[in-house]
């Protein structure tokens, strides 16, 4: 055993060499790094098992979370692996499997076991884990069709429901960090609508749209005196989404909080005029409470979709904004014009249709939007509205 932590320690010297800082934790068996690394701080957690039997899933799964989150109160979130060393079979995958970025060292062996979507590299640690085992096999060993040559890196970005911030992109080699900022409204500015209509829908309110609008406002309000909103950590503390810890954390109420959270005055201005404009023409047409159930339901519809997508993917974003649900109110009001012989009100569907094509066409061709929490918010509130939206019948009378 002596052997082994010999092993530990020399990884431990090893990542202080290579401009490492450790830092202190009060858990024994449990060593914390970090680094600013160009752009992007990184973190490393060592977690020497030693055969442990008393720890659970659940305990280490709380270690890690704590030791991420201690890094990034420090500042920017950072790169985050997670390496458990033990001797040979007191490891087993199960253990570890709702861990993310986390690397199984074999220390009998020097094997480094790295299961599917787990980053093949991390700025060099797996050269010093290939170098301390080169004395026993010293081998590499990829599981389950892994994915192989690319970093452990992410870059943060802007990507998301009208505006996402601090997305996690996985990118190769060093994984350079790169700041971008990007937002969109689904109505591209709405330049389409003239200042009368926008005169006359005043005078023409509908409560539960009025209500949407002034609850994303007053939550903004709150947000800003409390902190910074374009902050991504102050974010992410107060309800903004971020597929981690929906996942693996089981934090699912963020699907329903993020989309009252925007990220910066103009992120909320674009998508509250979108729904001020839009949204009372539905919640005329199908009543307060069916409104209300469309939009609540799209806008956790369009986060459902887009965690779908980035746990597929890995492209891990936090994320915040009304967008999905303001889709699904659009993507209604679609259904109710084309079931009510193409127009209702002032809306037709060739309008409506130009606006979704449009909005997602800028979508796809702009770097830093989640074209998938988009249409599952228009893909959602179509449903629903079918579901619930009946056309009123004419009625016919003899004289």
């Amino acid at each position: 055993m002596a052997f082994y932590t010999n092993l530990t320690e020399e990884f431990k010297r090893a990542l202080v060499g290579a401009g490492y800082r450790q830092l202190p934790t009060n858990l024994s068996g449990f060593s914390l790094f970090y680094m600013d690394g160009e752009g992007q701080p990184r973190g490393i957690l060592l977690a020497e098992m030693g055969g442990r039997t008393e720890l659970t899933k659940e305990q280490f799964a709380w270690i890690h979370r704590r030791a991420y989150e201690g890094l990034a109160a420090m500042g920017t979130p950072p790169v985050f692996l997670t390496v458990a060393a033990d001797a040979g079979i007191g490891m087993k995958r199960e253990f570890f499997a709702d861990i993310p970025a986390c690397w199984l060292w074999e220390l009998d062996t020097g094997k480094l076991l790295i299961y599917e979507n787990q980053p093949a590299a991390f700025y060099g640690a797996e050269k010093i884990i290939e170098r301390l085992g080169a004395g026993q096999d010293g081998a590499w060993s990829r599981q389950d069709g892994a994915q192989g040559g690319r970093a452990g890196a992410w870059s943060q970005q802007d990507s998301g429901q009208g505006g996402r911030a601090g997305a996690w992109e996985r990118q190769d080699g060093a994984g350079r960090a790169a700041w971008g900022r990007q937002g969109q409204s689904p109505d591209g500015g709405g330049g389409w609508l003239c200042r009368e209509r926008l005169r006359r829908l005043w005078r023409t309110r509908a409560v539960m749209n009025t209500l949407m609008v002034a609850v994303n406002i007053a939550v903004f309000i709150v947000m800003e005196f409390m902190g910074d909103t374009e902050d991504v950590q102050f974010m992410l503390e107060h309800g903004a989404s971020f597929p981690i810890l929906i996942r693996y954390y089981g934090e699912s109420y963020r699907l329903f909080t993020s989309m009252f959270l925007h990220f910066g005055l103009s992120h909320l201005l674009n998508n509250m005029l979108v729904l001020f404009l839009l949204g009372d023409n539905l919640e005329r047409a199908v009543g307060k409470w069916k409104y209300l159930v469309i939009y609540l339901f799209s806008g956790i519809g369009g986060n459902l979709l887009s965690l779908w997508w980035e746990l597929r993917t890995g492209d891990y974003a936090v994320s915040a904004g009304a967008s999905g649900a303001i889709f699904g109110v659009v993507g209604a009001l679609f259904y109710v014009v084309a079931v009510n012989k193409g127009r209702l009100e002032d809306m037709t569907t060739r309008r409506l249709g130009i606006l979704i094509v449009m909005t997602l066409y800028l979508g796809f061709t702009s770097t830093g939007v989640d074209n998938f929490a988009h249409i599952g918010g228009l893909l959602t509130g179509f449903a629903v509205g079918a579901a619930l939206y009946r056309r009123p019948r004419r009625r016919n009378y003899a004289a």
